[in-house]
């Protein structure tokens, strides 16, 4: 059996001010004036020795089929990494730019897109010139009286969190995925500062347990 590669690449995809940002709204017009906390580009390749794979984890509300073929083409143009084999995952923070276009939510800003297109592809080459043998572990537990069904009065909720965990040959924790389904809109609509939401807490506080 093939041993397992796994490589991290991340970038700083945190736009320019003055960038309109997404949601909570039509027509708010909120233009980002200040950083509370940088956006990032993550990203995770995978290779078992027959088949390479991309996970791309990014901190902004979302990506369309425009942004996700161009980018897919600009990996495998780098890495060989077919495009098939490359996911772009985003947090759908909604303290970030408008990256697509929903009406009346902010007005993308394509100079900023045509960076982050390549922002995004530069984690993925990083990654994949990083491989190093790794192990993987899989887990679940269960966060309660964080979210809510705001559809339905105490309708259903998905209180489980996903974890994959992938660790160096020394035993050092090389990456982790985590999955948990909730809307990160904490901070409100009157919020200009960029931020990545509680999704960005939650990816600090796994980072200074497992350094690295």
């Amino acid at each position: 059996m093939s041993k397992l590669q796994a490589g991290l690449g991340v970038t700083t995809i945190t736009p320019p001010m003055g960038v309109e940002m997404s949601g909570y709204g039509y027509y708010l017009n909120r233009r980002c004036d200040g950083v509370m906390s940088d956006l990032y580009s993550k990203a995770l390749v995978l290779d078992d020795g027959d088949t390479r794979v991309a996970i791309v984890a990014n901190d902004i509300i979302g990506v369309d089929r425009d942004i996700t073929s161009r980018t897919r083409a600009l990996v495998e143009a780098n890495t060989g990494i077919p495009p098939g084999n490359v996911l772009l995952a985003c947090s759908h923070t909604h303290s970030g730019p408008a990256t697509i276009f929903l009406r009346g939510c902010g007005e993308v800003d394509q100079p900023y897109v045509e960076v982050l297109i390549r922002l995004m592809a530069s984690a993925v080459m990083m990654a994949n010139s990083a491989l190093e043998p790794a192990t993987m572990r899989v887990g679940s537990g269960h966060l309660e009286n964080m979210s809510h069904n705001r559809v339905v009065q105490d309708g259903a909720i998905d209180t489980e969190v996903g974890v994959v965990s992938f660790y160096r040959e020394n035993g050092q924790p090389l990456a982790v995925l985590t999955n948990f389904s909730c809307h990160a809109v904490t901070l409100g609509g009157g919020n200009t500062k960029i931020s990545p939401d509680f999704c960005g807490v939650t990816a600090n506080i796994i980072e200074s347990i497992f350094p690295g």
